[in-house]
């Protein structure tokens, strides 16, 4: 069985999850998988290769034409939308019901699509990628943030500037491309964007705590105008518990207890008191972060990987093809 893939059509950090989803399909049993960028797809592509399946991720550069092209040539095509809520504006009716089948990371887009062929599908992550490692100095760090620089985080680490001071602390994120502005005490501690997946593993694993913020769902530079809000989990609290890293990821999204148990396998925070309070103790409590690691870990290398999502989407999709 042939599956064209097609991926985002974007160049760092995208990148990465390409290659997850690529280790996980060209492992599968009697699949025949050939990627392609979408901006060099053409239904020559499809009439050459003709597969029997087709796979957009992310899909807002996949020409929609070619996609219902391959539709008529009866070729059951799929998607993997992962940046909801913050694209909806993208996702119109035409664009959803050109797919057979669409599959989304975010649980309240379900209710916004109101449509029988879209189905949730979280994050996963990439252990081949994401691992416990030993690292040198230079990726270690009591305290590690990883992420784009939106103003709501920065609003957060403003707020702890003073109780963090004296601690070794990495920034690493872009922050005045998103119109964040850190206090002055807190520039020293910005490291710039890595865009390999395996640099970024490096400091999950070296940092002792790893601050985990999810995204504002309708912040100012989002094409989100219907203002649904964002209760999924971001792809980084999987790959932190993957690399072996210990994190704290805030309260906001509901879909975290469903995932993780707070106090067991995760630690969480609801204001920027409590969250430098909990800083203060596990830094302190080596047996304790090293435990609630070691649960993240087993249950993140057991459930939450990219190849039990792409299992459970296989199986959702599966028509009588020996998937």
């Amino acid at each position: 069985m042939r599956l064209l893939f097609i991926n985002s059509g974007l160049k760092g950090i995208p990148e990465g999850y390409t290659r997850s989803i690529m280790d996980v399909l060209n492992n599968w049993p009697s699949l025949e998988v050939m990627e392609v960028w979408p901006q060099e797809l053409t239904i020559n592509t499809i009439k050459s290769y003709y597969p029997d399946l087709i796979m957009a991720f992310h899909g807002n550069l996949t020409p929609l034409d070619i996609i219902q092209y391959a539709h008529t040539r009866g070729i059951l095509t799929f998607i993997w939308i992962v940046e909801d809520p913050y694209e909806l504006d993208v996702h119109t009716s035409e664009w959803l019901h050109s797919y057979d089948y669409v599959f989304t990371t975010e649980i309240e887009a379900l209710a916004y699509y109101n449509s029988h062929n879209v189905f949730y599908l979280p994050w996963g992550t990439n252990t081949e990628i994401y691992h416990p490692c030993s690292v040198p100095l230079k990726y270690r760090s009591d305290l590690c943030f990883v992420g784009m620089g939106f103003k709501n985080r920065a609003e957060i680490l403003n707020a702890i500037a003073e109780e963090i001071k004296g601690l070794d602390v990495k920034l690493i994120g872009n922050w005045e491309k998103w119109g964040a502005e850190l206090k002055p005490c807190l520039q020293d501690y910005v490291l710039p964007v890595h865009s390999r997946a395996e640099e970024v593993a490096r400091f999950y694993a070296g940092a002792r705590i790893n601050l985990n913020i999810h995204r504002d769902p309708v912040d100012d530079i989002n094409v989100n105008t219907p203002g649904i809000g964002a209760e999924s989990l971001n792809n980084r609290t999987f790959d932190i518990a993957a690399a072996g890293g210990f994190q704290i990821v805030d309260d906001k999204r509901k879909e975290l207890n469903k995932f993780y148990c707070p106090g067991k396998e995760i630690v969480v925070f609801r204001d920027p008191h409590d969250l430098a309070n909990k800083i203060k103790y596990y830094l302190r409590d080596n047996t304790i972060r090293k435990e609630i690691t070691a649960n993240a870990f087993f249950k993140t290398v057991n459930y939450h990987t990219f190849k039990n999502r792409i299992t459970r989407m296989f199986n959702i999709i599966k028509r009588g093809y020996d998937l």
